[in-house]
Formats: structure tokens, C-alpha cells, sequence
């Protein structure tokens, strides 16, 4: 029963999808990484993200709480996150998560689908997130995409 629930609001949110996604940048200077509206920033440098993404920064500059929405475990988004961004084993950034989340230092909040990190980014005031498609939102309208420096 909850894998038919699962699969009827994937199909319910993935019709929103195309309200945030079109193609609009390019350049090697955007990256995977978005974030929701209300957060007041556009670029970050990689140890930012890597300290966001382990827990290790907590709150934005204006002190409201960061909320990291991740890709599936399984999903190669995962993968792409702990390998080529934090430049750590799938394995290993999983298991990094958890001691986090088992000791309270961090709340981990697992989106069952890719789709559903850009939805849960865009319905949560100061979240970011990771998608691997990044490059094809359509800045401003949900989400913004984020730029390393």
C-alpha cells in the first residue's frame, strides 16, 4: 500500500516538475547544487558545501537553520554527491550521515526520488539540496541553482 501511495505522489509531483525545470543555463560554473528561494545566496566555494553537506555548518549567514535535502542512497545522485563533490566513497559519506544523525548532530532528510529533492527543496524555506540536473532549472521560478567559486 505505501508503494502505491509512493508512486501515485511521485507521478502527482513529477506533473509540477516542469514549473521549475527548463533549460536555460550552461557553463561550468553552475553547479548540482540548489537551493530554496529564500536562501539570500547564489554562489558558494566548495569547502562550503562540503562542510554543509557533512553537518559541520548549521545555519545560513542570517542564522536561520540550513535543512539539507539529500538524494536516495541508492540513487547515482548519491553517488555523485559523496564521489565527486565531497570526494568521499558512497560508503563512507552514508555512514558519516548516520554516526552524525545517531550522536544528534544532524536530522537527515532522504528524498525517496531525485525529482522529489528539487519538490522538497522548493517547498522548504532554506533548504538546499543536490540534483544531478541542475543545470537544466529554470532559475528563480522554485529553486535557485547554485554557483561554486
Amino acid at each position: 500500500m505505501a508503494k502505491i501511495l509512493l508512486k501515485f505522489l511521485t507521478a502527482a509531483l513529477l506533473s509540477l516538475l516542469p514549473l521549475c525545470v527548463q533549460s536555460q543555463q550552461s557553463g561550468s560554473d553552475y553547479s548540482d547544487f540548489i537551493a530554496n528561494r529564500r536562501v539570500n545566496i547564489d554562489e558558494l566555494t566548495r569547502n562550503d558545501i562540503l562542510e554543509i553537506f557533512l553537518f559541520q555548518i548549521k545555519f545560513w549567514q542570517n542564522n536561520t537553520k540550513i535543512v539539507v535535502v539529500l538524494p536516495p542512497y541508492e540513487s547515482v545522485s548519491f553517488k555523485r554527491l559523496a564521489q565527486n563533490e565531497l570526494k568521499m566513497t558512497t560508503v563512507s559519506y552514508y555512514e558519516t550521515l548516520k554516526a552524525k544523525e545517531y550522536a544528534g548532530k544532524a536530522t537527515l532528510l532522504f528524498a525517496p526520488n531525485d525529482a522529489f529533492v528539487v519538490i522538497k527543496v522548493a517547498q522548504t524555506p532554506y533548504s538546499i539540496g543536490y540534483y544531478k540536473d541542475a543545470i537544466t532549472i529554470n532559475n528563480g521560478i522554485a529553486v535557485r541553482v547554485i554557483r561554486l567559486r
